[in-house]
């Protein structure tokens, strides 16, 4: 009985023992980003979409992807259909009555969910990813913009080298 105790305890422990993803508000992260900067990371979604809900749970929550997201990235969950105000880089944007798309996310190009944004440590974009990811999709764009390398990556055939070199720590 003790061995069953323990074996359960053991398996929560490590359960809860992850990082997890503290998301916050586009507002909230931009005036964070003001005192601690750090890069932050947009996941434009909607209540209705499986797939990100699928993302969120299978890449996101990955450890080693929460842990990166944790340490580098202040972590955003955009609602598409949010009804949030936006102050973005002086501009303001709000959700429209019978718009399919928050006014911030039509302005951030954002013509689907999932997509990622990703930003700079002031708020200028990096690149973006459209469509439902796995974690071992992810990892070589969290870690390649986390590390600043993204900055010498300027063509194809150095991305292409880029991912070829990566090694990723994501356990099958």
């Amino acid at each position: 009985m003790m061995k069953i105790f323990f074996s359960v305890l053991f398996t929560l422990s490590s359960y809860f023992s992850f990082a997890q993803v503290h998301w916050i508000t586009i507002n909230e992260a931009l005036e964070a980003q003001k005192k601690v900067p750090k890069k932050i990371f947009i996941a434009f979604t909607d209540d209705h979409c499986d797939p990100c809900q699928k993302m969120e749970k299978f890449a996101f929550d990955n450890p080693v992807i929460a842990k990166m997201i944790a340490d580098k990235f202040y972590a955003v969950k955009f609602f598409a259909d949010s009804k949030e105000k936006v102050n973005f880089r002086g501009r303001d944007f709000e959700y429209k009555d019978n718009a399919t798309m928050h006014s911030f996310a039509k302005y951030m190009n954002i013509s689907t969910v999932p997509t990622i944004v990703f930003l700079d440590e002031h708020a200028a974009p990096i690149t973006s990813l459209m469509g439902a990811l796995s974690a071992k999709d992810v990892e070589p764009y969290f870690s390649m913009i986390s590390t600043q390398d993204y900055k010498n990556i300027t063509s194809r055939q150095q991305w292409d080298d880029y991912q070829r070199k990566f090694k990723s720590k994501i356990k099958d």
